[in-house]
């Protein structure tokens, strides 16, 4: 019963020493997709950005226009999936 502990602590010392807390975050709370974008839906407050959806097996975040400024507020990856950015242009509802 004791080694099952040490090898538990042994693995989550791997994680945490060797991926991204993102990552290692991911693997431990077993995040799906869905509750990935329910937790990063105030995304969508920061200027610039349209809209936040899932792609295949990644994040996809929309924007107005080409913009550094929003690309440095957005990882390249969360908990785990890839993030994507796509110009889509402003989106509106009729």
């Amino acid at each position: 019963m004791c080694s099952h502990f040490y090898i538990l602590d042994f693995i989550l010392s791997f994680l945490d020493k060797y991926l991204s807390p993102s990552v290692s975050g991911a693997i431990l709370k077993n995040m799906s997709i869905q509750e990935v974008l329910k937790e990063i839906r105030y995304w969508v407050d920061i200027e610039g950005v349209e809209a936040i959806g899932e792609g295949e097996n990644c994040i996809i975040v929309f924007i107005s226009a080409e913009n550094e400024e929003i690309r440095k507020k957005i990882p390249t990856e969360y908990k785990g999936y890839p993030v994507k950015i796509e110009v889509s242009g402003i989106i509106s509802t009729q």
